[in-house]
């Protein structure tokens, strides 16, 4: 049979279609069926997915560095400033150090740009136990920060934040991306291994490590769906 990828997200569950069968929809919305059960589909809100490929080149990039992002500050309530942005689209990694004593209460919200054109705020929990430093990155890569804000903390011994940068380099996608896919990395121009893909945050961190004198080029694939 003809079949034909769809996003049928909006629907969902298991769906019993005339001529693939039961299907049943996955966490990415993301099926394959016989192109005559697509009308059908169309009809109950799902749509037709494109197959999406770009290559993006980073020159110059600086390794990742502690507090780059958002210089170590106290734990404490309110916004705390940006230090820098980002030389180019890259995860970033919260560190929160409770001190000696666990931090009970409070969240830290990062509000960003991401590298797929969105507005995202990622809330993470402060709450852990003492002498334990905790590091989260964040879910997409950083375009633009704006503040980070630090809200109903409680407990801590002195109790310090920063907002690093990372090696883990973003690339440029569309809103609603899914089946984030690296094809190629060449290194100043030299085919080398991928590196490590984050497939939800489109980003990879190249094998060997960015430096002043080094250029990437990444060549990837996405699938986007109809709009």
């Amino acid at each position: 049979m003809s079949t034909v990828r769809m996003n049928a997200a909006t629907i969902g569950g298991t769906l019993n279609l005339a001529y693939t069968g039961a299907v049943t929809v996955p966490s990415d919305g993301i099926i394959s069926v016989d192109t005559r059960d697509a009308p059908a589909l169309l009809a109950r809100g799902a749509s037709y997915i494109n197959l999406v490929t770009r290559k993006v080149s980073f020159s110059a990039v600086a390794a990742a560095s502690a507090g780059r992002l958002v210089a170590s500050t106290a734990l404490s309530n309110g916004t705390k400033a940006v230090a820098n942005q980002p030389d180019v689209p890259r995860q970033g990694v919260l560190r929160i150090d409770p001190g000696t004593s666990a931090i009970t209460a409070g969240t830290v919200s990062i509000p960003y740009v991401a590298n797929d054109g969105t507005s995202v705020t990622d809330v993470v929990s402060a709450i852990m136990p003492g002498t334990t430093v905790v590091s989260t990155l964040t879910s997409k890569g950083i375009m633009v920060l704006s503040p980070i804000v630090v809200a109903g903390i409680a407990g801590g011994a002195s109790p310090l934040v920063q907002l690093n940068d990372t090696n883990s380099l973003s690339m440029p996608v569309d809103a609603g991306f899914v089946d984030f896919t690296l094809l190629r990395t060449d290194t100043d121009a030299a085919l080398t291994s991928g590196g490590t893909v984050a497939t939800s945050a489109a980003s990879v961190t190249p094998t060997s490590a960015p430096a002043a004198t080094t250029t990437y080029n990444f060549f990837y694939s996405y699938t986007m769906p109809n709009t």
